[in-house]
């Protein structure tokens, strides 16, 4: 073997490990450990990191804590509740029997013995489905929720961005309001007692204790059905805000024309690309209330955009009901009947000149109707 072969890998861009092992390779100043012909990436193996800048294997990466799923709600108050035929996890939202707020129980599935406390630990994380609402405290379904165990309250930290239905206000200087018969959500409009305005409040509807503050959260929308007048703030009737966190205000963002719908006023949203955009989530016979398109930067000339489905392209938006050369906010408001056909896909369609630049954003208001 002559020296250049033994010193290779010195003044070479490529090691090799043995005579037909792996190979280690410097790749215009990143390391990789490539296969024997150069043909593909090779397996690392190595300990269990320790320091901050050391290597992660897969198995410590299996083993980090990730979001649990969180479907039910626990009064522990006179006992923990028995093991279910549903194997999963349980949010404790009224405390006792050793269980506190912020831990969760563990339901085995097998439908024998009682549920086993998880204890509450710093930056747990859960991704709730449900809205439970039947405790002393009040998680938002579709919402992934993080524990703070200097606050000893669970942090919302992505919230589902439904709509909130607001009928009432509340005056919190004295005291949070009791709940009562009906059941919905308060938004307070004077602050006290550990409620400050961009909060709204839970009314579980079960007339005994106090109603549930659920704190303020940037972009959360409510949809104000009568006038609010009595607080610090006031609230036009039927019409549509935004929490704006860094105003510490809440933005008017439309009205709600037409009739009342009855049902669960639900959004749609998603970023335009510089193509045709689907969402990834379908209207199934639901009831149009508002179709908003928000361009934030404008698109190059001659590019326009429709909405509508993947079969009716231009069902809801026509290309001359919005400029998508002009930066601005374009909304259509459906009448209470609406449009009821089924959406498999919403779609944000380009067409014209095909455009490089531009930015913007589709929103669809609908209702689920009651059943």
């Amino acid at each position: 073997m002559s020296i250049m072969r033994k010193i290779r890998g010195t003044i070479e861009t490529i090691f090799r490990i043995g005579l037909s092992g792996p190979q280690v390779k410097n790749s215009s100043g990143v390391i990789e450990v490539r296969d024997a012909t150069d043909a593909a990436y090779a397996i690392v193996r190595g300990a269990t990191p320790v320091a901050a800048n050391d290597l992660v294997t897969k198995a410590y990466a299996d083993s980090l804590e990730k979001p649990l799923v969180v479907k039910r709600q626990a009064d522990c108050t006179s006992s923990l509740p028995d093991n279910t035929a549903v194997a999963g996890y349980v949010a404790v939202t009224t405390a006792g029997t050793g269980a506190a707020v912020g831990d969760l129980l563990y339901d085995d599935g097998l439908n024998t013995g009682t549920m086993t406390i998880s204890a509450a630990t710093e930056g747990r994380a859960i991704v709730v489905t449900d809205d439970l609402t039947g405790g002393t405290i009040y998680l938002l379904r579709d919402s992934i929720y993080v524990w703070d165990a200097d606050g000893s309250a669970w942090v919302i930290a992505k919230e589902s961005g439904k709509l909130l239905i607001v009928a009432r206000q509340a005056d919190c200087s004295s005291a949070i309001p009791d709940n009562t018969g009906a059941n919905g959500y308060v938004v307070v409009t004077t602050a006290g007692n550990g409620a400050v305005v961009g909060n709204v409040l839970y009314d579980n509807g079960s007339s005994t204790g106090l109603m549930t503050i659920v704190s303020a959260v940037d972009g959360r929308l409510i949809s104000v059905t009568l006038a609010l007048t009595g607080g610090t703030v006031a609230f036009d009737v039927n019409s549509l805000y935004s929490w704006d966190t860094t105003g510490s205000a809440w933005a008017k963002i439309g009205d709600i024309s037409g009739a009342s719908v009855d049902g669960v006023l639900k959004k749609i949203q998603f970023d335009l690309a510089l193509i045709s955009k689907d969402s990834t989530a379908a209207i199934s016979a639901q009831v149009i209330e508002k179709v908003s398109l928000i361009i934030s930067t404008a698109y190059t000339a001659g590019a326009l955009i429709s909405i509508g489905s993947v079969a009716a392209p231009t069902g809801l938006m026509l290309t001359t009901e919005n400029d998508a050369q002009a930066a601005g906010v374009y909304e259509i408001d459906f009448p209470a009947d609406g449009v009821a056909s089924t959406l498999a896909e919403l779609r944000a369609t380009f067409s014209g000149t095909t455009a490089v630049v531009g930015a913007g954003k589709v929103s669809v208001i609908f209702a689920a109707p009651l059943i």
